[in-house]
């Protein structure tokens, strides 16, 4: 787990003390907070991961882990030649063995298959997204006090409802709840989507380009955020 993380059992520890929740089941969390998770769709609280596939009739399983794609590229089969980044689809019939217009290099994902043309074998290398687990098996949170915060109202909210509906808490109290959450997703979202000097710093160069967007996709973006410098003749 990295340091930048926390194991849930903490957070499980923090919820329970409420004299309310005191009953909720563990499982209930950890599915109420895989659930968080994909609903803010915060790419920082994802583990950024890269792996290698063989592909088998144009298709290879998904890492258990995978949560989205970022980027697709071939392994060379040999060291000294560049890699080929592939695009995702626009072909609907990409599937059928009918295909005239194959354009080389796409792929979709469909469930834990991704599906890659115009390779049927060889090795391909995916960059993505992951859910990050502890030595427990359980997803590692990060060790950021708004998003606790806004974790556990929002496991709040989900157990307050079922109370609510069950005549065991009054509409007030789920309302408090409600407005509680509301309150700290707003912050999380402040926290979470402010860049660091760094990141503002590729953004800039990026938007301050003389010479507008270039076509880096074929060397997978790793030059967009460089600094770009003329000369005055």
């Amino acid at each position: 787990m990295k340091p930048n993380t926390i194991s849930l059992k903490e957070v499980i520890a923090k919820i329970k003390r409420h004299p309310l929740l005191t009953s909720i089941s563990e499982d209930s969390i950890v599915e109420d907070t895989v659930d968080f998770l994909r609903i803010m769709n915060l790419c920082e609280t994802f583990e950024d991961k890269i792996v290698t596939l063989e592909l088998d009739k144009y298709r290879a399983v998904l890492p258990d882990d995978f949560y989205d794609v970022v980027q697709v590229r071939t392994v060379p089969p040999k060291p000294n030649l560049p890699p080929i980044y592939f695009r995702s689809t626009t072909d609907n019939f990409y599937k059928s063995e009918n295909n005239y217009h194959k354009v080389p290099y796409t792929y979709k994902i469909q469930g834990n298959i991704i599906y890659c043309s115009p390779m049927k074998t060889g090795k391909i290398e995916v960059a993505y997204k992951a859910l990050e687990m502890d030595d427990c098996g359980l997803p590692a949170i990060p060790d950021n006090a708004h998003f606790t915060r806004a974790l556990e109202a929002y496991i709040k909210v989900r157990y307050f409802t079922i109370l609510f509906d069950l005549g065991q808490i009054s509409g007030q109290s789920l309302q408090n709840a409600q407005q509680e959450y509301s309150w700290a997703v707003a912050s999380l979202h402040t926290a979470m989507k402010m860049p660091s000097i760094d990141e503002m710093e590729s953004v800039s160069n990026m938007l301050n380009s003389l010479v507008g967007v270039r076509n880096t996709h074929h060397r997978g973006y790793a030059d967009s955020g460089n600094k770009e410098f003329y000369r005055v003749h």
